[in-house]
């Protein structure tokens, strides 16, 4: 009985063993199809991912590539994730493999293909991110690029019509216009040579080479176009500044004049001697005044000559010409349908505008859109060529008629012809009167000389008795001599006076 109890309690003790056995294996197959199948999911969920790391698409401007990089983001996340999930299922299949579980060997290679796969894709996920920051970059510096060529026209634009107008009415608010751009423009400066910069570090990384330096030397063109055409605005200014204040200056003298004129051609001469005296020493003090104002005359006239020497107020202007230039190019053809760049092309024939670099080629379509595509999508047709049309833009300066200057100098000329006018009336005046006080001198003297005539006469015709002989004689002699004398006298300065004015022909 005891012998037979043993052989009953060894055969549960191996029913139990091989129970415990068969536990454990059924175990680890549940861990081996529970790691395999989160191996799988994951395998499924990186390829997924992989054909978007793939993907060339980098958008066709600057808010599209953003848009990219947020998506990029969102994958990267994923990305993440996954791999976070990657290691704990690693951690859990090493310990399985290093159990020598059931199958550990089709563990280890799911396990190796998915690392591997994982690996590849976050290779791709760098070169994805990569690629959307170098687009990036292009499109930022292509949109700055175009902003700023976009401003540099405009302020162009504005200056090419101010020299047009030429408002010498508008000067000052012009002036101050000119100063607002001229400070627009020292902060334009720092913003384009950002962009010049990031052009450059663009080419230094080998993007688009050809284009971008292209772009760089347009916009240095560009501001050395607009600084030409600016400094142009601020010589017009100068000079509509000196024309501004001639105009002023001669309207004022032009008004002096009139207001003068009247005085020298007045015909009032005085009433008598005492008047005309007066009127004499009024009109010395205008010829004074008259005399001082020539400084301003000769002042005016030299303003006038530099002006009508000036390059604007002559006549100069800037006229624009746009030429056209035939470049003969090769054709190629696209041996991929791709979309992508501002651009989307089937398998056709397209002219190829440049070689941007070993990447991406600038091509033109038939139907007139530009765009880039990668290079190896495009084979050149030998020998096919095709020309196309190019636009250059110059600027020449001419000369306009003459009528501004004519029109300075004119004025000038009448302000100089009304200026010696008055001048010689003043003189015509101021002789008038020496000649009229000298006639009031003649007849002053005249009627002095009648007077004393008279008296004398009648001194003359006083009777003479024996009583007052003496004294009679006494009285003709002192009578005598005074004829001799101041009657001499008078005679002369009255004939010398006629004489003065019979040779001045009056």
């Amino acid at each position: 009985i005891r012998i037979r109890e043993r052989e009953l309690l060894d055969k549960w003790s191996q029913l139990l063993a091989a129970l415990e056995a068969r536990r454990r294996a059924l175990l680890s197959l549940s861990d081996l199809m529970g790691l395999l199948r989160d191996i799988d999911t994951l395998l499924s969920e990186i390829r997924a991912l992989e054909p978007q790391f793939r993907s060339r698409d980098v958008g066709k401007h600057l808010l599209g590539v953003q848009d990219l990089l947020g998506k990029q983001e969102i994958l990267e996340a994923q990305l993440n994730s996954q791999g976070e999930l990657l290691k704990n299922v690693t951690s859990h299949a090493l310990d399985y493999i290093r159990g020598k579980g059931e199958q550990y060997d089709v563990l280890q290679r799911k396990l190796d293909n998915v690392s591997a796969l994982y690996e590849s894709v976050v290779q791709l996920c760098q070169q994805r991110r990569i690629t959307l920051y170098r687009a990036r970059d292009l499109y930022r510096f292509i949109q700055d690029h175009e902003e700023e060529m976009s401003w540099l026209q405009e302020k162009e634009d504005l200056c090419i019509s101010l020299l047009k107008n030429r408002d010498l009415s508008a000067t000052a608010q012009l002036r101050r216009t000119f100063k607002n751009l001229e400070t627009e423009m020292e902060g334009h400066w720092q913003r384009a040579k950002g962009v010049i910069a990031a052009g450059e570090r663009l080419v230094s990384n080998g993007q688009n080479k050809e284009d971008i330096q292209t772009r760089i030397y347009n916009l240095h063109a560009k501001w050395e176009q607009l600084r030409k055409v600016v400094e142009a605005v601020g010589r017009w200014l100068r000079e509509a500044e000196q024309a501004h204040q001639y105009f002023q200056d001669a309207n004022e003298a032009e008004s002096w004049i009139r207001e003068k004129m009247p005085l020298v051609k007045s015909s009032d001469y005085g009433r008598d001697e005492q008047a005309s005296e007066s009127l004499l020493s009024r009109h010395m003090r205008l010829e004074e005044e008259i005399q001082a104002y020539r400084a301003d005359i000769v002042r005016l006239e030299e303003m006038a000559r530099e002006l009508a020497n000036t390059e604007f107020i002559a006549g100069a202007v800037v006229r624009i010409e746009e030429d056209t230039e035939e470049l003969i190019v090769p054709q190629v053809k696209m041996l991929y349908p791709y979309s992508g760049n501002n651009i989307e092309v089937k398998k056709d024939e397209v002219t190829l505008i440049e070689k941007s670099n070993n990447d991406w080629w600038r091509i033109l379509k038939q139907d007139g859109v530009e765009g880039y595509v990668p290079a190896n999508y495009c084979k050149i047709v030998e020998g096919e060529t095709v020309t196309v049309a190019q636009t250059i833009t110059t600027r020449k300066s001419e000369r306009e008629s003459q009528g501004s200057r004519n029109a300075i100098m004119e004025r000038q000329e009448a302000i100089s012809a009304g200026y010696r006018n008055l001048n010689n009336l003043a003189e015509e005046r101021r002789r008038l009167l020496n000649d009229v006080i000298k006639l009031f001198k003649f007849l002053r003297e005249c009627d002095q000389f009648e007077t004393w005539t008279k008296e004398t006469e009648m001194s003359l015709a006083d009777s003479t008795t024996s009583d007052n002989v003496k004294t009679s004689r006494k009285k003709f002699n002192k009578l005598e001599n005074e004829i001799n004398a101041n009657g001499r006298i008078q005679i002369k300065r009255i004939n010398d006076v006629a004489e003065e004015l019979v040779n001045e022909g009056h």
